[in-house]
């Protein structure tokens, strides 16, 4: 009995985790391609980008999409609990990498060549 206490807490403690991150990432894309903060980027340099107003909305909606992504994986965790967490913290780590790989590739549309 305490076993399965204790594997429902952890649950629980995922999901929340996973819902909070989602929706700080999901606020961040939408501050940046609402307002055009590009300035929150990391990679974002004025010398380099082309088109501020583009870059502000691929790079915002990628972010907007990614905190729905980690979202839904906060919710099937807690939904449909699986006996690992292992499952779902190898689809939060899958789901990064794609998502970095993807807004990695399309930044480059609106840097100098």
């Amino acid at each position: 009995m305490h076993r399965i206490i204790q594997e429902v807490k952890e649950i629980l403690v995922f999901s929340i985790l996973s819902i909070t991150m989602g929706l700080i990432i999901f606020v961040i894309g939408v501050i940046i391609r609402r307002y055009k903060v590009v300035e929150l980027l990391s990679v974002y340099n004025p010398k380099k980008v082309v088109d501020k107003d583009g870059l502000a909305n691929w790079a915002g909606s990628k972010l907007i999409l990614t905190g729905v992504m980690v979202v839904l994986i906060g919710i099937f965790a807690y939904v449909l609990p699986v006996s690992n967490d292992t499952f779902y913290i190898v689809a939060l780590i899958i789901v990064s990498i794609i998502m970095t790989v993807w807004t990695s590739i399309g930044y480059r549309r609106y840097e100098i060549k």
